[in-house]
């Protein structure tokens, strides 16, 4: 049950503004993404990757293994919707990617990503949908992909005249 709304983010340098990584055993669950607007969307430019939206189950040697030994965890119930990406490098790249525990104590199980949709997130004025070209799915369930507005307008306090920030 965590909301993040009404959020604009002037320039991003790191890695991707939105993002959810999952390094150990949490089941998380029930994440909204709402009224959000992106200008400048420059991820890896600085020390990431080029992902503009990122959620990932990955094994982490410090959360995973060094306080206990524990199996990776899950993600389930996302909701990105009136997400508005205004600029930013050529290659977007969006990944949700599960993972596979290979460590012999857990047997192969697959940490999935499941019921994630996508509700009117434009990005550089193309909707996101299941033939975006820079989309990495890997061990997901039910992801979707709608369309309900006209306009997009992402976040409600997104100045689009920037002169009034000053120098």
């Amino acid at each position: 049950n965590i909301v993040f709304n009404d959020i604009t983010v002037l320039h991003n340098f790191h890695k991707a503004p939105i993002s959810i990584h999952n390094g150990n055993n949490a089941l998380i669950r029930d994440v909204e993404f709402t009224n959000i607007t992106i200008e400048d969307a420059s991820a890896g430019l600085g020390d990431g990757w080029e992902r503009i939206i990122d959620f990932s189950n990955e094994f982490s040697p410090t959360w995973s293994t060094n306080h206990a030994i524990t199996s990776l965890g899950d993600m389930d119930g996302i909701k990105l919707d009136n997400v508005l990406f205004v600029s930013g490098t050529k290659t977007a790249k969006v990944r949700l990617a599960g993972a596979i525990d290979h460590r012999d104590e857990f047997d192969d199980d697959i940490h999935y990503i499941r019921n994630v949709n996508f509700n009117d997130v434009y990005i550089y004025d193309r909707l996101l949908d299941k033939n975006y070209p820079s989309l990495e799915l890997k061990y997901t369930e039910n992801i979707t992909f709608t369309k309900t507005r006209d306009v997009v307008t992402g976040a409600s306090n997104y100045w689009t005249n920037f002169i009034e920030y000053g120098n």
